[in-house]
């Protein structure tokens, strides 16, 4: 192979990873429907391994200087690759193309920079609604049968909501708020909803199984419930091990009308983690005890509608949605 063609090769196999990313940037673009591929990638992956490979090891030169220039060129590979994987998992809101949503008030300006949204890109999925709370315009969360958000390389799930992007320091106390409303025609049945969640960002590169939530408040059957998990593990191997917890449940949540929910927590997996909720005024959750998990950070905030897939429409109304690190920066009696 002549210096020429080892250029070449070694060039196409180190830029095939950043190609393949802005091809498939396009293609969500360009074409409603298209789902990214784990697979494609992983083939990708190995083209380019294959390619440096071949440019590093046919330079005519002493065997050590070749695995000295080929382990070079695969270091720079893999460095990209973590870029990439890096940049597409924080993005959170990147795969099925979404709409943009124009801020109506002061607490939706963070969808405008910092919040994400993940849903099945119609419309309806996401909008600015005219119900009121005090005042205030709400958004508007909507997903009908069969429709799914997927992620970068072809993952799918049944979601509508919305990534606040926001990873406190472990260990620390954080606040939240939302005024939450169900419609009176809401569907009663017994499928899972998850209609806003703390989760924290799964160690894929190392192992990690998909784990609950470390905090989330579920609708289903017309209940509202509340529930953490929590693990002191580095890596959660068996999901379906993890300690769970129901903080808070009630037979019948109020429909139609707006409920307003303040939660303080600490979030760690150690004994003097803790929760404290809020609603409507009254303190229904006081909760000690370790929360969440044992990663480098404590989980982002979510909410909207994630279920399991079904045959009937779900429609939501969430307002005021807060985060601070005080209570003065987000509770409505305050």
């Amino acid at each position: 192979m002549g210096k020429r063609t080892r250029w070449l090769v070694g060039g196409l196999g180190l830029l095939l990873p950043c190609a393949w990313l802005a091809a498939t940037v396009l293609l969500y673009a360009w074409l409603p429907g298209f789902r990214g591929s784990g697979t494609a990638f992983c083939l990708i992956l190995i083209l380019a391994f294959i390619l440096t490979g071949e440019a590093a090891l046919s330079v005519p030169m002493g065997w050590r200087k070749r695995v000295l220039r080929l382990a070079s060129l695969e270091m720079l590979l893999l460095s990209q690759v973590a870029f990439i994987l890096g940049w597409a998992y924080f993005s959170m809101g990147f795969g099925t193309r979404q709409p943009r949503i124009k801020a109506t008030a002061d607490w939706m300006k963070p969808l405008e920079s910092d919040w994400g949204t993940q849903s099945p890109g119609q419309a309806y999925s996401i909008q600015t609604a005219s119900l009121q709370s005090s005042g205030e315009p709400c958004l508007r969360f909507e997903l009908r049968k069969g429709e799914h958000y997927s992620d970068l390389f072809g993952k799918t799930s049944f979601r509508s909501e919305v990534n606040a992007r926001d990873f406190p320091p472990l260990g620390s106390v954080r606040w939240y708020a939302f005024s939450l409303l169900v419609p009176d025609d809401f569907p009663i049945e017994p499928n899972r909803l998850v209609l806003a969640q703390w989760h924290g960002a799964d160690k894929k590169h190392l192992g990690e199984a998909p784990r609950s939530p470390s905090l989330a408040f579920r609708y289903s059957n017309g209940s509202l419930s509340i529930t953490i998990c929590h693990s002191a593990d580095r890596i959660v191997r068996d999901a379906k091990a993890v300690p769970s917890k129901t903080l808070f449940q009630t037979e019948r949540f109020p429909r139609a009308a707006w409920n307003d929910f303040v939660i303080e927590a600490k979030w760690s997996c150690q004994s003097d983690g803790f929760v404290n909720i809020w609603w409507n005024g009254r303190q229904v959750v006081r909760y000690s005890g370790p929360v969440g998990y044992n990663d480098d950070f404590g989980p982002y905030f979510k909410f909207g509608l994630y279920r399991d897939d079904s045959d009937k429409t779900y429609a939501i109304y969430f307002s005021r949605v807060r985060l601070g690190a005080r209570r003065e920066e987000v509770d409505f009696y305050h």
